[in-house]
């Protein structure tokens, strides 16, 4: 894949409610905005690449992968890889800095028309049954070019999954519930579950869910929330969501608890 960067209802997984760049999810990082008027008269400083792969699995008799980055830019690109672990707590993505997984190099340079590889090593602990998740998080680092007058200079953010002992547990399995606001999708079986092209229908009408239609990560046990649209009521509608899961067709009716 090609990337140009441009200028409770979930009784067995929670209480009863108790780079600017996304290449496969975004890591939820303050980056500063960019005017639409902004956009319309600056020129763009780009920058062209191939990252392969877009998703990193690590299965337990398996210790590194790699990951190759290739320059199709007309200039070359200083890069520092970093890597977080990747948790989610009631209801959204965490993530912390970790060393159980190690990148080699952690800063280099990709020159243009040039691959460079990266070594991505797993030295954490192994346990049968569960699986970790964590996100390689690809920045690019300043180049000491000194700022030039009307042109924008967007830097390049790219996040890959990495998952290890996946094939240690079992394969996911989605239930849905809502409540008034909140659509929660939860994940009852082991596996994470890759969620795309969601689409959400209340009492048969499409309800546009807007960005966050586009593609979620619902780690095993775990839940996500999605708000929802104004206008959509728990109580007297019925919620029902088609998505591709992991690849696979899913349609599931929301058990709502509206209290």
């Amino acid at each position: 894949m090609e990337v140009m960067i441009l200028p409770s209802p979930f009784s067995r997984l929670v209480p009863a409610f108790a780079l600017s760049l996304v290449c496969a999810a975004m890591l939820a990082l303050p980056v500063a905005p960019i005017t639409g008027a902004a956009l319309a008269q600056a020129p763009t400083h780009q920058a062209r690449i191939n990252v392969t792969p877009l998703r990193l699995d690590l299965p337990s008799d398996r210790e590194a992968v790699q990951i190759v980055m290739r320059n199709r830019g007309e200039r070359p690109l200083a890069v520092q890889l970093r890597v977080f672990e990747w948790l989610q707590e009631g209801g959204e993505d965490r993530y912390v800095p970790s060393r159980e997984v190690v990148v080699s190099p952690a800063i280099a340079e990709v020159g243009t028309e040039l691959a460079r590889t990266f070594h991505v090593v797993y030295r954490g602990e192994r346990v049968p049954g569960e699986e970790r998740r964590f996100r390689v998080v690809i920045d690019e680092l300043p180049d000491g070019e000194a700022p030039v007058a009307g042109v924008a200079r967007t830097r390049l953010r790219l996040t890959i999954p990495l998952f290890a002992g996946s094939d240690t547990v079992s394969t996911g399995e989605i239930e849905l519930a809502a409540r008034d606001g909140s659509l929660l999708i939860g994940n009852r079986g082991g596996r994470t579950v890759k969620l795309t092209d969601l689409e959400l229908e209340a009492d048969g009408a499409p309800v546009d869910l807007g960005h966050e239609a586009r593609l979620k990560y619902v780690h095993g046990g775990s839940w996500i929330a999605i708000p929802l649209p104004a206008g959509i009521t728990c109580r007297v509608q019925r919620l029902t969501l088609t998505a591709q899961a992991n690849g696979s067709a899913v349609n599931a009716v929301a058990n709502q608890d509206c209290s």
